[in-house]
């Protein structure tokens, strides 16, 4: 939605006149005629016809200042001889996302820029190590990366050198800029599961359901609760698990849960998992899934 374009003056001719006539009074006590042939107020009047003229201009761009705006997008006037086209292509410029203001507009340039390496792309505010500078804490912007392929850190270091020249010539002079890849947080699950009765003896099939439904719910991309990838820094809440295991075709319930912290040494988790800090996200291998079917 466009915001409404505000009238800058909307008074008319008459209303001019009228209250050009009730300050008489105060300033000019003696002057008593108000008769339309008086000179005075013929050239009141005069006065306020061109003042209604000037406003009517004011609440309105010429065309040669619209070709002026155009022009300082970059648009060169010899591109066309239509002056509307021109200025179509202007506003078409306009929409265009050549900036880095927001963490959105970051994202975004990113993502189209690096498609072929970048997977997931996230920028948020660095609140936890604040750089103590001239004008007191001062906080960067962290550049979170998952890179579609696994590559050596010479590439990574070019890839992520690459980005950080991109962002700093489209971002604000002030910005301060970190690239780097997402922390990753190795989890792994055994579950105990009581097959539904009609399912008892597809035990192959339904223990691939639940592992690949593991699998997609820890996706960097398309899982999490909202299924639009998993939240940077999100704990892993056992409950969570529990339901998306219930929900696969085939299973009557689940008996035990163990969340495994593979990070330290496979450690069992009765509980919920902290991630190792905001940037981090979970990861999880199907070989460190287990799913044990067991009878009711």
């Amino acid at each position: 939605m466009s915001i409404p374009v505000p009238a800058l003056d909307d008074r008319t001719y008459a209303q001019l006149v009228e209250e050009a006539k009730s300050m008489i009074s105060k300033h000019c006590p003696e002057w008593t005629d108000f008769h339309p042939a008086d000179p005075g107020i013929t050239l009141m009047e005069l006065f306020a016809f061109l003042t209604e003229a000037v406003i009517y201009h004011m609440d309105r761009i010429p065309e040669r200042s619209r070709l002026r705006f155009a022009e300082l997008l970059g648009m060169d006037k010899g591109l066309t001889d239509n002056p509307e086209l021109l200025l179509a292509l202007a506003s078409g410029k306009l929409k265009e996302r050549n900036r880095a203001i927001t963490f959105r507009d970051m994202e975004n340039i990113i993502k189209k820029k690096y498609p072929e390496d970048i997977l997931v792309v996230k920028a948020v505010l660095d609140t936890e190590v604040p750089f103590q500078g001239k004008f007191g804490k001062e906080h960067y912007v962290n550049i979170i990366l998952i890179l579609k392929k696994a590559g050596d850190d010479k590439e990574k270091e070019e890839l992520f050198q690459n980005i950080y020249d991109d962002l700093r010539k489209q971002c604000l002079i002030t910005t301060r800029l970190r690239v780097r890849e997402a922390q990753k947080h190795s989890l792994g699950v055994r579950v105990s599961i009581i097959p539904a009765l009609e399912y008892s003896d597809d035990r192959k099939g339904l223990e691939d359901r639940v592992v690949k439904r593991i699998e997609s719910f820890f996706d960097p991309c398309f899982g999490g609760v909202k299924q639009e990838g998993w939240e940077f820094g999100r704990p892993v809440f056992r409950s969570e698990i529990y339901q998306i295991i219930e929900e696969v075709c085939g299973v009557d319930h689940v008996r035990k849960l163990t969340l495994l912290d593979i990070q330290n040494g496979s450690k069992e988790f009765k509980g919920n998992i902290e991630l190792l800090n905001k940037t981090s996200i979970p990861v999880i291998d199907p070989l460190h899934i287990e799913v044990i079917l067991e009878r009711e």
